[in-house]
């Protein structure tokens, strides 16, 4: 396919994925999931790469820094991953990792290779600082008082439930719930 083995293909879709995603996030307001799904990515080819090397000029030459950065990214990966999937889960401290560990990673791209590579890791390290934002944000803003169930009076807050769903469910008792007005 296009000539390209699979850690090309690999590299392509995690420079193509943030800048689509990036692009879909603002024009949705879903920042924090695309977040969520760059780290998780930026993570599973963290681990890809340290396990199986990256393409040509992508790791070091000499077999003992090459050595070290591959059990860097071994460990870089799975906390990326954790990170992604707690900031998913509206976890601000899972969006805090990511911005540190994507700044980290960003000064040791810069340091290494100081070359024009930098751009993207630089633009994914953007897109996390605007999901810290966004769940700053989010839990800053006031919420208003508890509807309840019409069936079983089990407090809710509709701003809890995703708002592209047709319907939303008592989590008590599973009855429909209103969305707006107060029972």
């Amino acid at each position: 396919m296009l000539g390209l083995g699979w850690q090309e293909l690999l590299i392509v879709l995690i420079l193509v994925t943030p800048i689509v995603g990036v692009i879909l996030a603002a024009k949705r307001g879903k920042i924090v999931s695309v977040a969520a799904g760059v780290g998780v990515l930026q993570g599973l080819a963290n681990i890809g790469f340290a396990l199986f090397g990256g393409p040509l000029g992508f790791l070091p030459q000499d077999q003992s820094e090459a050595a070290i950065v591959a059990a860097l990214m071994l460990v870089q990966g799975p906390a990326m991953i954790v990170s992604a999937v707690a900031t998913y889960r509206q976890k601000l401290w899972g969006a805090y990792l990511l911005v540190t560990i994507a700044v980290v990673a960003d000064l040791m791209l810069l340091v290494e290779r100081a070359k024009s590579g930098w751009l993207i890791p630089l633009l994914v390290t953007l897109l996390y600082v605007l999901a810290v934002r966004s769940l700053r944000r989010a839990r800053e803003a006031p919420k208003a008082p508890p509807l309840t169930c019409p069936e079983c009076s089990a407090p809710y807050h509709p701003v809890d439930y995703r708002s592209d769903l047709p319907a939303i469910y008592c989590s008590a008792c599973k009855a429909p719930l209103p969305r707006n007005e107060a029972v």
